[in-house]
């Protein structure tokens, strides 16, 4: 359930909202792994796929305290449970892998990989103030630029007013 103060774009939002202006990332040379642009498949099995290096998000380093069951370090205890959802499933994942969006850099919480190569988006929107619900649109802007779109290959999942996940809820819609 979405809660209050977030909703889906329309398609029209989506196609006039895209600001021009640029967004730069930390040095994304400097560790030798150059964010990959966004794309909607592979032609590697999913754990060939899992198993690339990639541009990790290196922003707040500090805040990543919360650890998977497969020793992951995210930062939040929601995300937590959402990565050890994805490992009991058996999914392969990258998470908070930093994307160049033609020159803007976003890090989707995870992206999954299906059987059949199809790579899914998600993110899970956590906080509830209005700087991080605008923050979310303009990334949402982003993502439908590039073809992920929610109910496509786009998952959302939300904490509700209280900070609670229910993860029941969140382990039916990824394996939906």
């Amino acid at each position: 359930v979405m809660p209050k103060g977030f909703k889906l774009l329309q398609e029209a939002e989506i196609v006039t909202g895209l600001k021009q202006e640029k967004r730069s990332w930390p040095n994304p040379q400097s560790e030798g792994v150059l964010p990959r642009r966004p794309v909607l498949s592979t032609d590697l099995s999913p754990e060939s796929w899992a198993a690339l290096p990639y541009k990790e998000n290196t922003i707040h380093p500090e805040n990543k305290t919360q650890r998977s069951i497969s020793g992951i370090l995210c930062r939040s205890k929601s995300e937590m449970s959402i990565l050890n959802v994805y490992e009991n499933l058996g999914l392969f994942y990258h998470y908070d892998e930093v994307l160049d969006f033609s020159g803007r850099y976003f890090a989707p919480d995870i992206i999954g990989v299906r059987e059949d190569g199809r790579l899914i988006y998600h993110e899970h929107l956590g906080l509830q103030d209005e700087t991080y619900r605008r923050a979310y649109r303009e990334r949402e802007l982003w993502y439908a630029k590039f073809g992920i779109m929610p109910g496509k290959n786009l998952i959302y999942t939300y904490d509700d007013e209280n900070g609670n996940l229910n993860t029941r809820l969140v382990r039916e819609i990824i394996k939906d």
